[in-house]
């Protein structure tokens, strides 16, 4: 009984392959026709660009342009994109709003202050072109917010350095003091030791504040010094290749299809070939017809 099973088993294999060898011709024409259209389809469709680049936020603390997610709806905001289309004399319609908008991403770049902006567009000059004015817009709505913080930190830095400059007048005025007092015969020694020990003591108080002052003024100046706008990492660089259409990739989805369609034909042309309809099946299949 296995032996017949088996036997059974390669009798149905030749078949099929029997049915796909008479049927070649077919399989194979459908494959050229489908490739050569994919290919021929692949070459009279427009080239589409994509054009990135990476946007550093500001390093301010602000809860709404230094927030990845508020700045990235600010750029993708209608008013943004109409202020960036009127500027570069793009025509987009109302209508065509949402479509324009489709063609721009940006995603935030996980663990920094970075957001990467993707722009699609048949013209990879005009993609980057897009790509720097919203940049320029988004930084020309934060420059207020920037510039109070920039304004705030200079103030903090001006307050800091008078009161370093009164704590080293304290400073030296104290040292005279202590001077003036080693030098004066009228003042007896138990006077002086204690009057001494008062003048160390502020002193080393005005010392200690001088230094946390030094310490204040530092952190400042390196926070003003690194203090930075929005702004572009790199300029967007002209793409070489179009990421529309995939010639290659059309091509071989094409042919895949056709020959899984071509063998998929073959038996059913061979099952109708070796069973064809009766008068009367042609008949009922009319009818429904």
């Amino acid at each position: 009984m296995l032996e017949e099973h088996v036997w059974e088993q390669e009798i149905d294999l030749r078949d099929y392959i029997l049915v796909l060898w008479r049927w070649k011709s077919f399989i194979i024409a459908l494959f050229i026709v489908a490739v050569i259209a994919a290919a021929g389809g692949s070459m009279l469709m427009t080239p589409v660009y994509e054009v990135s680049a990476t946007l550093a936020l500001g390093t301010y603390n602000d809860p709404v342009y230094t927030n990845p997610i508020s700045v990235r709806e600010i750029l993708t905001s209608d008013d943004t994109l109409r202020t960036v289309v009127d500027r570069l004399g793009l025509e987009v319609t109302a209508e065509e709003m949402p479509a324009f908008k489709n063609t721009i991403s940006i995603s935030e770049i996980k663990n920094t202050r970075f957001l990467e902006i993707k722009v699609l567009h048949e013209d990879p000059f005009t993609a980057r072109a897009i790509i720097k004015e919203m940049v320029n817009v988004f930084r020309e709505k934060s420059l207020q917010t920037y510039e109070a913080e920039r304004r705030l930190l200079e103030e903090h830095l001006k307050t800091l350095e008078e009161n370093l400059r009164e704590t080293e007048q304290s400073i030296t005025a104290f040292k005279e003091s202590l001077r003036k007092m080693d030098g004066d015969s009228k003042i007896n020694d138990v006077e002086k030791e204690v009057q001494r020990n008062n003048l160390l003591l502020y002193i080393g108080n005005a010392e200690l504040n001088r230094i946390n002052l030094m310490n204040a003024y530092r952190s400042a100046e390196k926070q003003l010094l690194d203090l930075q706008p929005a702004r572009l990492v790199e300029e967007p660089s002209i793409p070489v290749n179009p990421v529309k259409p995939r010639k290659v990739l059309n091509v071989a989805i094409a042919g895949v299809l056709s020959l899984m369609v071509g063998v998929f034909l073959a038996f059913v042309l061979e099952y109708f070939k070796n069973n064809p309809l009766t008068a009367e099946e042609l008949k009922q299949a009319s009818g429904k017809a």
